[in-house]
């Protein structure tokens, strides 16, 4: 009698064990769905970020190699001879100072200028070599 009763006992925990086998296989098969579900979402989405971002790359390429028209910065074109000088947080033009130009004898030489003759030279205990 207690044979058949062990016998019984552990026929109810054989079918448990199969119920839950069953159990964590639908478990896993929806895990599975879920993980292909929000997979392919992170996927699509790292695409399309992708494209955002290789379009941005492209205008911002572009607008570094193309300057067609005025450059402002703050609010002004800025005139003939300025520079842009940094602000801390933006740019802004500036004119040029500490400088000036370089003179030789009375021959003043300016910025990108070619001379061909220098005039006020005075010699002045100068030494040339003979040849």
């Amino acid at each position: 009698m207690l044979t058949g009763k062990i016998g019984q006992a552990n026929e109810a925990v054989n079918k448990f064990e199969g119920t839950l086998g069953k159990a964590q296989g639908a478990a896993m098969s929806l895990a599975g769905a879920v993980g292909i579900a929000f997979g392919t979402a992170a996927v699509v989405a790292f695409g399309s970020k992708m494209i955002q971002a290789g379009s941005q790359v492209e205008n911002a390429l572009t607008g570094l190699t193309t300057l067609a028209g005025t450059l402002t910065a703050g609010a002004s074109s800025g005139t003939n001879g300025q520079l842009l000088t940094s602000t801390g947080t933006g740019v802004q033009w500036s004119t040029v100072s500490g400088y000036n130009a370089p003179t030789i004898g009375s021959t003043l030489i300016s910025s990108g200028a070619t001379v061909s003759t220098i005039t006020g030279l005075t010699e002045n205990n100068l030494t040339l070599p003979v040849s």
